[in-house]
């Protein structure tokens, strides 16, 4: 009798512990319009920023080659900003629309290139980045909130294209710089920054 009852409270120990680990993996999340960022988004606006100023450099240096007045130097330069551009243009197509999908829902506009919602709970990734790590400062430098990649979970209904991490609202409003290392498309570690608003 005693063994059978030390059975029945080991059986429902196990039982219950199944439970709550079954429901604390469900994850289940609302995302809304004013609630989370992509970081594919903020990318994509950086991919964007650059290709603007490689096709700005290789303009100026094709004039110049254009007016007789360039060298071997400014042919090689020439070669490597058009080999940056392609670069550029190649990370802009791998960066995977989340939107368009139906993953997530648009973002309202924002009046500047790049605003984050005051309210924003959940930093979505595309799971193929691997490592990466992303971090938010305040107009004085001060660290507002950070994610990374050993934080974050499986976003339930993404078909296993993104990630999420669920950071904690903060109480802030004004400049901010988001700062994000992650991989490139062909496996790369590349880090970079992007100046935007929290409103």
């Amino acid at each position: 009798m005693k063994t059978k009852t030390l059975l029945i409270l080991f059986a429902f120990v196990l039982t219950s512990s199944c439970i709550k680990d079954y429901i604390g993996k469900k994850n289940k999340i609302e995302i809304t319009e004013n609630n989370y960022v992509y970081e594919g988004e903020i990318y994509s606006l950086y991919l964007t920023l650059a290709l603007e100023e490689v096709e700005e450099e290789i303009q100026t240096l094709q004039d110049i080659i254009d007016n007789n007045q360039g060298d071997t130097q400014t042919e090689e330069d020439l070669a490597a900003a058009q080999e940056q551009q392609a670069y550029l243009n190649n990370e802009l197509v791998n960066v995977i629309d989340l939107v368009s999908r139906g993953i997530v829902p648009p973002r309202p506009p924002c009046p500047d290139r790049l605003c984050l919602p005051a309210e924003l709970q959940y930093i979505i990734t595309d799971r193929a980045l691997g490592d990466f790590f992303f971090e938010v400062f305040d107009a004085n430098g001060g660290s507002l909130y950070s994610a990374d990649a050993s934080e974050a979970r499986r976003l339930r209904g993404s078909g296993r294209l993104a990630n999420f991490n669920e950071i904690e609202p903060v109480n802030y409003v004004g400049e901010i710089t988001i700062n994000v290392i992650r991989n490139d498309s062909q496996g790369n570690e590349v880090q970079y920054e992007v100046a935007a608003r929290q409103e």
